[in-house]
C-alpha cells in the first residue's frame, strides 16, 4: 500500500500544470525578470544560477530556465 500511495503521489506531481504556474508568476522582457512586483535586470550577468529544491523542483528550474 505504501508503494501505490507513492505512485499516486507522484502522478499527481506530473500532472500538476507547472508550466502554467510558472509563466502565470514569472515572466522575463528584454533580459529583466518580473515576479509579482520585483523584477531584477539579468542582462549584465554571464550566468544565472537556479537553485530549486522540493518534490517539483526539476520541472521548476526547467520551466525557469525556458523562461528566462
Amino acid at each position: 500500500m505504501k508503494e501505490r500511495l507513492r505512485e499516486i503521489f507522484l502522478e499527481t506531481i506530473n500532472e500538476l500544470r507547472i508550466d502554467q504556474v510558472m509563466r502565470s508568476a514569472i515572466q522575463c522582457d528584454g533580459g529583466v525578470l518580473k515576479f509579482g512586483e520585483e523584477s531584477i535586470d539579468l542582462r549584465p550577468f554571464k550566468k544565472v544560477l537556479v537553485v530549486s529544491i522540493g518534490k517539483a523542483a526539476g520541472r521548476m528550474a526547467e520551466e525557469f530556465v525556458s523562461i528566462a
